[in-house]
């Protein structure tokens, strides 16, 4: 295996054309710590965790996803728009080149949860998700909707740069749902 591609203001290569366009709003990112050989189990064949000074790591990412459309053309009214979340462990493949292992993926909106799964192979589940903003913080909050998975860790960003106050994750691996993403 090659070592990881280097982390650079401008990217390696030129990106293949976007499947999907939008807009990440209300983002939180919270990271912990995780020993790569916890990790390596996780992952799928002929991809490893990647890692920064001996460590990998687990990240929660909510947001707002907003205006998603197919191809560069418009949002979609109302389908286009919903909050998101996912479990994730950062990846290196085969080639050097760094990626994400999705381990969970919650999606507010039935159709694009379903298209997500069927159609882009991403282990998307369908869940009542909240986002407010009040008093200067952003909370979120998701339960997943009948069928496989557990529920989502609720959070909360305190804004201006603050780091996310969350429960720890009620994650676990996804089964089919662990693929490498770059």
């Amino acid at each position: 295996m090659n070592e990881p591609e280097p982390v650079t203001a401008v990217p390696p290569r030129v990106a293949r054309p976007a499947l999907l366009t939008m807009h990440w709003l209300d983002v939180t990112f919270v990271h912990w710590p995780v020993e790569p050989a916890v990790a390596a189990p996780l992952m799928p064949p002929g991809v490893r965790p990647d890692v920064l000074d001996g460590v990998s790591y687990l990240g929660l990412v909510a947001l707002r996803m907003h205006g998603v459309g197919p191809l560069g053309l418009p949002g979609v009214p109302y389908l286009g728009s919903f909050p998101q979340a996912n479990l994730r462990l950062y990846s290196a493949g085969q080639d050097g080149r760094r990626g994400v292992v999705f381990l969970s993926l919650d999606a507010a909106r039935l159709l694009p949860a379903t298209v997500g799964r069927a159609g882009l192979r991403l282990g998307y589940h369908w869940a009542a998700m909240r986002v407010r903003r009040q008093h200067g913080q952003v909370t979120y909050a998701s339960r997943r909707s009948p069928g496989p998975g557990r529920p989502a860790a609720p959070g909360r960003d305190r804004g201006g740069g603050g780091a996310g106050v969350l429960g720890p994750p009620g994650g676990g691996r996804g089964g089919e749902e662990a693929r490498h993403h770059r």
